[in-house]
């Protein structure tokens, strides 16, 4: 195997390494078989987001695939809420999923108190 997917098991949180830095993202033992075929990166989202992710092919066209949507299984039109802000947590006590508005009003409060 990759030595890329070298896996760290602690406190039943996985340590999922990124491709593209030397850090890592966090996840639940209960879905390393989720996640362990994929080669994940930190992707940049907008203006100061980065979220972990990766490129699946699909045919002729490729597709970029967030590890917080797929391991909290969002249906399209839901967002996903990191708690702790951090994007790399993506343990399912750190996930929730929300609508859209209510989501950037969380966001839009969090960036006027700081």
């Amino acid at each position: 195997m990759d030595a890329l997917f070298i896996i760290i098991l602690k406190l039943k949180m996985i340590h999922l390494p990124l491709t593209n830095t030397f850090e890592v993202a966090l996840i639940d033992d209960e879905d390393l078989l989720k996640v362990i075929n994929i080669r994940w990166r930190l992707k940049k989202s907008g203006k100061d987001a980065y979220y972990v992710a990766a490129s699946i092919r699909e045919g002729e066209s490729v597709r970029t695939l967030y590890l917080h949507r797929m391991i909290i299984d969002s249906n399209p039109g839901e967002d996903v809420h990191h708690k702790d802000t951090d994007t790399k947590n993506n343990r399912r006590n750190n996930l929730q999923k929300m609508k859209s508005f209510p989501h950037r009003i969380k966001h839009l409060k969090r960036e006027i108190t700081n």
